[in-house]
């Protein structure tokens, strides 16, 4: 399951989504915006407070409805955050959190792997530390935008590229190790 940041759907989501595929595992993304996306954050943002945390939890859930037992969460930005707060409900094996590590799940954490850029005004450093307490793999990439994955935003910067492909190749390994 891939869930998108708060620029919506995008085609790097769906490149996200073509890599996996291409290493083999049936992946979904869902439209959790519903065709709406944005090429500015705080428009995301804006849009996002429109619909409101429960409609937005809510369509995630539908979109995890009738997973099978054991798949695994990735999830951009807003997508982490969101992913993560339904993780207990759908029993996902392992998460993996670009751009984002707001939200630590209240029961036992699953294995999990972070990607940050850092410094980024949207992670805070005390929730790192809470994952990273409780086993996550953190990877932070110094010099790099926020979405650095997503070369097409208004932010990309020249570091960014090779970070995207460094935190792609620690991906498809984390997914070989859980065997997913």
């Amino acid at each position: 399951m891939v869930f998108h940041s708060v620029y919506g759907l995008r085609p790097a989501v769906h490149a996200a989504a073509d890599r996996l595929s291409a290493a083999g595992h049936t992946v979904r993304v869902p439209d959790l915006f519903e065709g709406n996306t944005f090429d500015r954050i705080a428009d995301g943002l804006a849009y996002r407070d429109e619909l409101g945390r429960d409609v937005l939890d809510e369509r995630a859930k539908r979109a995890c409805a009738d997973l099978p037992p054991g798949a695994v969460f990735l999830g951009f930005s807003l997508g982490a955050s969101l992913g993560v707060r339904i993780a207990e409900r759908f029993a996902f094996s392992a998460l993996v959190l670009l751009h984002d590590a707001s939200y630590l799940p209240e029961v036992a954490p699953l294995p999990t792997q972070i990607h940050v850029a850092e410094p980024d005004e949207f992670v805070d450093e005390p929730d790192l530390a809470a994952w990273s307490g409780h086993g996550a793999q953190v990877f932070r990439y110094p010099g790099c935008s926020h979405l650095y994955t997503d070369g097409a935003t208004a932010e990309h910067r020249e570091a960014d590229t090779a970070a995207a492909g460094q935190t792609w190749s620690r991906i498809t390994e984390f997914l070989a190790a859980q065997g997913a």
